[in-house]
């Protein structure tokens, strides 16, 4: 099964470059609000778990509620940066070969 998510994952890694050209540009902010209205429910879902978990003394969904949490805020203070450094070179680099790329000798 671990298998079967890798390949399907480095798929999706080998052909954004594809999609993301593909993708209009055109709706971007009602794309980045759907994402941020996503995120804000997973996390408030995810808190409410921990919170009913601690209020009810219900050991599984208090521990289901901390080891979600912990996905999310290990998500936002690592993943997040990361990609951003990443985004943030590669679009230097297109935008040096794209400049490059424009000038006549």
């Amino acid at each position: 099964m671990d298998a079967v998510v890798l390949i399907g994952t480095g798929a999706f890694l080998a052909a954004d470059r594809h999609i993301e050209s593909n993708v209009p540009n055109s709706h971007f902010t009602l794309y980045q609000d759907t994402s941020d209205i996503a995120i804000a429910g997973l996390a408030t879902s995810l808190a409410g778990v921990w919170l009913y978990g601690i209020k009810t003394d219900h050991q599984h969904a208090r521990e289901t509620g901390e080891l979600e949490l912990e996905t999310l805020v290990n998500t936002f203070l690592i993943y997040t940066p990361c990609s951003s450094f990443s985004d943030a070179s590669v679009r230097e680099k297109a935008t040096a070969t794209a400049t490059s790329s424009s000038t006549t000798p």
